[in-house]
């Protein structure tokens, strides 16, 4: 077997034992679990380990990740998250689900301006999962159907993304079905799953 392969190995290895067995957080297991890998390096240890920093600060997915996760942090301590979800439970709190189709409706929206499935992910959920949990949606549930509807958000014109569909005409209306069925399964979703 080859050294990456074992690299590979040990990553998953440490990240498992981390977070199931230690009981860490996710994120601290798979950064200590990257510097596992780099130790695979030998003597090129920091260098591998500033290549690898670098290379992934440059990728759109992390820098949305961040900025999301920032943002969301600084609207809850500032305490901008609880006037939000007082103002959306103000609007929909009274219609069943109202949590579930807000967080929908507002993924296919942001999804169309992001293109951007993390992002969306990071942006909607930072509000919604709050929101959703407050009215006794269960916590997986919520994240569940934040990754489901951020998945499809991108899939929406003027969305980048949404390319797929002029790409081929006959291809394009098995994806509208595609995209008008799992809307509904979001909609069934957000009204079926509240206590």
């Amino acid at each position: 077997m080859s050294l990456s392969i074992w690299a590979m190995v040990a990553y998953l290895a440490f990240i498992i034992v981390w977070n199931v067995v230690i009981k860490r957080n996710i994120g601290e297991s798979m950064l200590l679990g990257f510097v596992v890998v780099c130790l695979f390096g030998g003597k090129d240890f920091f260098q591998i380990l500033g290549t690898g920093i670098v290379d992934a600060l440059q990728e759109q997915v992390v820098f949305a990740a961040l900025a999301f996760i920032f943002m969301g942090f600084m609207l809850k301590e500032l305490g901008l998250m609880e006037k939000q979800v007082e103002i959306l439970n103000s609007v929909f709190g009274r219609v069943r689900g109202g949590a579930g189709y807000v967080s929908t409706v507002a993924s296919a929206l942001f999804g169309t301006i992001s293109g951007s499935g993390s992002g969306n992910a990071a942006a909607v959920g930072s509000v919604t999962i709050p929101w959703m949990t407050r009215s006794n949606w269960k916590p997986e549930i919520a994240a569940s159907l934040v990754a489901g509807s951020s998945g499809l958000g991108p899939s929406f014109p003027p969305s980048s993304s949404s390319s797929c569909f002029s790409a081929r005409p006959r291809r394009s209306v098995r994806c509208s079905r595609s995209v008008v069925h799992r809307s509904f399964s979001a909609a069934v979703l957000g009204h079926c799953c509240t206590d």
